[in-house]
């Protein structure tokens, strides 16, 4: 037919391809590199996806222990935040950016090549002891850097992912600064005198250490003095629900790895808050505290008469504390 005549003609020219076919191939050869390049870069995210999930099913895993009642081995709370972040290595030529999951607990900024590196405590990881060190952070939309300027002109610098998870950890550190300023975490402990307790820190739950008078440790006088005390599930993001032994002490709810914990737990300040009614969900009765700073904390109980109990009492510490008309 005409058709395949004229095909033929295009496919010859002076016994040889035609520059138009030539042309194609070669655009078709440049598209399978493009293809080929994202399809390993998609393979290398993926298999690193996979390396974080696999690390948090280990620390899951772990964290599983503590559903027992029976119970009574400690696992380490994994961290007040947590994620990646791009560390600026120290070098002659100025330093390159590198990956590392890193963890802000307790004074401190740990961090490690890999997630799954930090579920084995045998791993190397950097310090960053936050006693004395100074936050510097650009407000510009487009600086994602975080800079800890600390003793000595010592300084590291990170970089966030995205603007969200820039603000997330500036919070937190600024959070993990205070309390260091506050109570000195992880100095020699000396006598010195009382200083009223950031406001800041007062409205949330804050993992702390034993040298902070704030949150004591949890002994058979402390719980039988309590306004009421029990076991509750409290959802921790990415790890999801985890059993904590808690104690209703005044207006503060404190929380703790185990019923016989003697190093420190977490403490949230119920004055100002807000409750929420009890809801179900995931086979739990649920109630979220609400702070004045606007952080939401979710607790549940198996038990619905048990989640009556802890909501009445709460409630009835929030009411108390309500700020009332006073006679001048």
């Amino acid at each position: 037919s005409s058709s395949c005549f004229f095909f033929l003609e295009k496919l010859t020219d002076e016994g040889g391809m035609t520059t138009p076919l030539e042309e194609r191939l070669e655009e078709a050869h440049s598209r399978l590199d493009e293809q080929t390049e994202m399809m390993e870069q998609q393979n290398s995210r993926i298999l690193e996806l996979e390396d974080m999930v696999s690390a948090l099913v280990n620390c899951l895993r772990i964290l599983e222990g503590r559903v027992s009642e029976a119970t009574t081995k400690d696992v380490p709370v994994y961290g007040t935040c947590f994620g990646y972040l791009l560390k600026k290595s120290s070098g002659i030529s100025g330093g390159k950016w590198k990956r590392r999951w890193c963890k802000l607990s307790e004074g401190m900024l740990l961090y490690w090549k890999t997630v799954s590196a930090s579920t084995d405590p045998n791993n190397d990881k950097g310090e960053v002891h936050l006693q004395g060190y100074k936050l510097h952070s650009n407000d510009d939309e487009t600086d994602l850097t975080i800079r800890l300027v600390g003793p000595h002109v010592k300084k590291y610098e990170f970089h966030a992912e995205s603007r969200e998870d820039k603000d997330r950890w500036v919070a937190a550190i600024e959070e993990e600064l205070s309390r260091c300023n506050d109570n000195e975490i992880g100095a020699p402990t000396t006598k010195k005198e009382s200083k009223p307790a950031s406001p800041k820190l007062e409205r949330s739950f804050s993992i702390s250490s034993q040298r902070e008078a704030c949150v004591p440790s949890c002994s058979k006088d402390f719980v039988s003095n309590a306004n009421l005390s029990g076991w509750l599930m409290r959802f921790v993001p990415v790890l999801g629900w985890i059993r904590y032994f808690a104690v209703l002490d005044g207006s503060i709810v404190y929380v703790y790895e185990s019923k016989d914990n003697k190093s420190g737990g977490a403490s949230l300040h119920l004055n100002g808050s807000t409750l929420s009614n009890i809801f179900k969900e995931d086979s739990l009765n649920i109630i979220k505290i609400t702070t004045p700073s606007g952080a939401v904390h979710t607790i549940g109980f198996p038990d619905e008469d048990e989640s009556k109990k802890w909501f009445n009492a709460i409630d009835s510490v929030i009411l108390e504390n309500e700020p009332g008309d006073t006679d001048a």
